[in-house]
């Protein structure tokens, strides 16, 4: 069983979910909202799955390319402490 409760928000956030929920109810877009927020702590390995697969691996290759030549070009930072 499923208890109701009642919110209030502002016009902009309903607007702003209305525009998201795309067919789904405002309880299930607001879940996986609530759910992605509390998932995408640093170092989340599940927040990165999302991207799994979206490049080719041809485009992954190349970005790997232009990854490495990026850290060979990188110049070493060195901090003073004062």
């Amino acid at each position: 069983m499923h208890m109701t409760k009642i919110i209030s928000i502002t016009n902009s956030v309903y607007e702003k979910l209305k525009r998201l929920k795309k067919g789904r109810s405002f309880s299930q877009e607001i879940d996986e909202l609530v759910e992605n927020a509390a998932s995408s702590k640093k170092g989340d390995l599940k927040e990165l799955f999302k991207y799994a697969g979206i490049l080719s691996d041809e485009e992954a290759e190349e970005l790997r390319k232009i990854v490495a030549e990026g850290r060979k070009n990188a110049k070493a930072r060195v901090f003073k402490s004062y």
